[in-house]
């Protein structure tokens, strides 16, 4: 009897201690998901600033960033701001913060720095000059909020039915934050045109700061003509030899493009909807006002590019 009174107990014992230790166990699963939760949002929020460093760039080289800084959101002033968004077409309520508040509170490593490339998660790399309309008409929004003023860290995603744009059934989604454009301008782009890269980004996720000629100026080895047309019309999603943004086709590596086109052909890629854009994965928003001389400067800019090497950042 005495005996079995010890083992009750041990086994009473045995069974509370698992009890704890299961309650324990639960606790720390919960604790690493919430930990997780709030890493994860915070890597979200979070926007690298960085000057951009002399040197040569792309084909997989490696040039140390100046300066480089990370913003979070809970740094930031943001405040409820009714704002027009180019991409809703339309006003919303925002928790956002002015872009150049962010950019005016960082100290760049290089007092020349006029202009800004903006990182997207996309992978696309639009330019703006400080000085310009664009970049006073910048916003980067955290959450949008409703007409009862309860705000909300989501944003719809983004159609392409606009019967200005070509249709592309692939919507544009947020993670994080999502830049908020009041303007449809952008300064390299001409206001007679149906395109604009602000259509088309996504979530900001850096911000390099630049001398706007200089980075410009590592294009020039194609000619300058040639990338004047690349800086208006083609530098916000394309890169040549690495360098630049990679949201479409490098137009030098691996297959040079001028290989697979000739001018009179990517004049109309460039120009006009493709019927089998969405087969071939081809869906570049067409720029109705291109012209047949700029289409042959870009092709012959590609040409020529495909034999040198881009030139460094000065």
């Amino acid at each position: 009897m005495e005996q079995f009174k010890w083992y009750k107990i041990t086994l009473g014992r045995f069974l509370m201690h698992l009890k704890i230790l299961f309650k324990m166990f639960t606790l720390l699963l919960f604790s690493i998901a919430v930990l997780s939760t709030e890493i994860a949002n915070a890597d979200d929020d979070d926007i690298s600033i960085w000057t951009r460093s002399p040197g040569q760039y792309g084909n997989e080289k490696d040039v140390k960033p100046g300066n480089k800084k990370t913003i979070a959101k809970n740094a930031l002033k943001t405040s409820k701001q009714e704002l027009l968004d180019v991409q809703y077409n339309k006003k919303l309520t925002f928790e956002a913060v002015r872009l150049m508040d962010i950019v005016n509170d960082y100290k760049p490593s290089d007092n020349t720095v006029d202009a800004m490339i903006l990182h997207f998660t996309n992978k696309m790399a639009v330019v703006v000059p400080m000085s310009s309309d664009s970049a006073t008409n910048l916003y980067v929004a955290f959450s949008t909020c409703n007409k009862g003023g309860k705000c909300e860290k989501s944003f719809p995603a983004v159609g392409k039915s606009d019967p200005l744009f070509e249709p592309d059934p692939r919507p544009i989604n947020f993670k994080g934050n999502k830049l908020v454009s009041t303007i449809k301008q952008h300064p390299y782009v001409h206001k007679e045109s149906n395109f604009t890269p602000w259509r088309h980004v996504d979530s900001l996720i850096g911000i390099e700061m630049i001398r706007e000629s200089a980075y410009f100026a590592q294009f020039d080895s194609g000619g300058s003509e040639g990338a004047d047309v690349y800086k208006r019309r083609c530098s916000y999603c394309h890169s040549a030899q690495y360098v630049g943004a990679r949201f479409g086709w490098d137009f030098i590596e691996p297959v040079p493009v001028h290989t697979l086109k000739t001018p009179k052909t990517l004049f109309f890629h460039v120009k006009y909807p493709k019927a089998h854009a969405l087969n071939a994965g081809l869906m570049m928003p067409n720029q109705k006002d291109i012209n047949e001389k700029e289409a042959n400067l870009i092709w012959n800019w590609m040409k020529t590019l495909a034999t040198k090497s881009v030139d460094p950042y000065k």
